[in-house]
């Protein structure tokens, strides 16, 4: 297989893993309380592009029962919890063991985090309680990546992390990070490290975006509309080529 050949193919998204990244985006929208109609539009576009033809598979539409289901249990514990904290600790504790199938490939993180920060700013309020759910599965993407990064006897296993910066500032081990700055590594595969500035790049490009948009929904002429849709496409592709890009 040529290096080409590899890096189209990383750039896949897989039936399985659009479902858990959808079932996670779902849940995200539940998590102030309600799903607006905002919330549900953008989720039912994002089926679509994940999903493409098995869209209205039965398949799918019993997964959709099931995501609709445990979207709905997480409202109903706001009348047993009032602090946000332990709605976060229910969010997670659905989100955790759908971790390990989506963190395939930095690609797809990368892209999940998009989806997950896109669909969290939808109704334009991007809420306390949905922050704590994004920093929440970004500690489980990144315990995940610790966890098969080092085994048990020390040695690196699995895939190793993208840069050596990352083993110095974290809790993996000094040999495991002495080895990675050596660049022992540096032929295998890179596992996806979620860090801060990309959650806050991600949404400030998200958030643009949705501006544009709705700059575009009011424009009342075809040439001012037509200029929003084309600065749209601009910062849509923008986003696309930073997600694939880092």
């Amino acid at each position: 297989m040529s290096r080409n050949q590899e890096h189209v193919e990383s750039r896949d998204i897989g039936f399985e893993q659009a479902k858990a990244i959808l079932k996670i985006a779902y849940l995200l929208s539940a998590m102030d309380g309600t799903i607006c109609d905002r919330e549900q539009a953008q989720f039912r576009e994002l089926m679509k592009l994940l999903f493409g033809e098995r869209y209205a598979d039965p398949e799918v539409m019993t997964f959709l029962e099931g995501v609709s289901e445990d979207a709905r249990k997480l409202i109903a514990l706001r009348a047993f919890y009032s602090g946000d904290e332990e709605i976060v600790k229910a969010f997670a504790a659905k989100a955790a063991p759908l971790v390990s199938g989506v963190a395939s490939s930095s690609y797809v993180v990368r892209s999940a985090f998009a989806i997950w920060i896109g669909i969290c700013c939808a109704d334009n309020d991007y809420s306390k309680i949905e922050r704590l759910a994004v920093k929440e599965l970004q500690g489980l993407f990144n315990a995940n990546s610790c966890r098969e990064l080092i085994g048990l006897d020390g040695i690196v296993v699995g895939m190793p992390i993208v840069s050596p910066t990352f083993a110095l500032a974290s809790n993996v081990s000094k040999n495991v990070a002495k080895m990675l700055k050596a660049g022992l590594a540096k032929n295998a595969p890179r596992i996806a490290v979620v860090t801060d500035k990309f959650l806050a790049d991600v949404e400030k490009r998200v958030k643009k975006i949705g501006e544009i948009y709705a700059k575009m929904e009011a424009a009342t002429g075809a040439d001012m509309k037509q200029n929003y849709k084309d600065m749209y496409d601009f910062e849509v592709a923008n986003l696309r080529e930073y997600i694939a890009s880092r």
